[in-house]
C-alpha cells in the first residue's frame, strides 16, 4: 500500500494548498478554510475506501471517521499563522475558476492513478489557469500559506492532517504505509 500512501500525501498536499471560498472576519475566514480542509480529508478517505483490498467492515469504519476534532486544530493553526485579510485572500483565490479547475483535475488524476474511475473527467487546466495557480503559489501569500501547511516544527496543517488520518485509519485497521 506504499503507492496508496504516496498518492494520499500528494492529494492532501494539492488539496490543502489550493481549495475553498470567502467570509468576513478572521475566525470565520479560518473556519471556512478549516472546513475546506476537512472536506478535502473526506475526499482522501473516499479514495482510500475505493482502493482495492478493504473489506466491508473497514469501509464502514472509514465512512464513520469523525473529523470534528481535527477541524478545531486546523482552525487554530490558521488563525495563529495568518491574518484575517490573508485568510480572506486565500479563500477568494481557492474559490476562483483556475483553482477549482486545478483541484478537480488533480483529484481525478489521483483517483485514476490509484485504480479508480471517473465517469466525466474534468478537462486539464488551461495554460492560463495553471499560470494563475502557480502565480498564487509563488506569491508571498501563497508561500506563507505553504509554510503554514508544511511546517513540521510548528505542527503545520500537513502534519496535523496526516497524524489524524493515520490514527483514524489505524483504528479501522487500514494500513496506508
Amino acid at each position: 500500500m506504499n503507492l496508496l500512501k504516496n498518492h494520499f500525501v500528494g492529494l492532501v498536499s494539492v488539496l490543502m494548498l489550493v481549495g475553498c471560498a470567502g467570509a468576513a472576519d478572521s475566525a470565520s475566514q479560518a473556519e471556512k478554510l478549516a472546513k475546506t480542509t476537512i472536506e478535502q480529508a473526506s475526499v482522501v478517505t473516499n479514495e482510500i475506501k475505493q482502493f482495492g483490498g478493504l473489506n466491508d467492515e473497514q469501509k464502514s469504519c472509514v465512512d464513520n471517521i469523525d473529523f470534528s476534532s481535527m477541524e478545531g486544530k486546523v482552525k487554530t493553526i490558521l488563525e495563529t499563522a495568518l491574518t484575517a485579510e490573508e485568510l480572506k485572500k486565500i479563500n477568494e483565490f481557492n474559490a476562483s475558476e483556475p483553482a477549482q479547475a486545478f483541484i478537480n483535475y488533480r483529484r481525478e488524476q489521483t483517483i485514476m492513478a490509484t485504480g479508480g474511475t471517473v465517469d466525466n473527467p474534468s478537462a486539464k487546466p488551461t495554460e492560463k489557469q495553471m499560470k494563475e495557480v502557480l502565480e498564487f503559489r509563488e506569491s508571498d501569500l501563497g508561500t506563507k500559506y505553504a509554510e503554514v501547511y508544511e511546517s513540521e516544527e510548528q505542527g503545520g496543517l500537513a502534519l496535523v492532517m496526516e497524524n489524524f488520518l493515520t490514527q483514524e485509519l489505524t483504528k479501522c485497521q487500514v494500513d496506508i504505509k
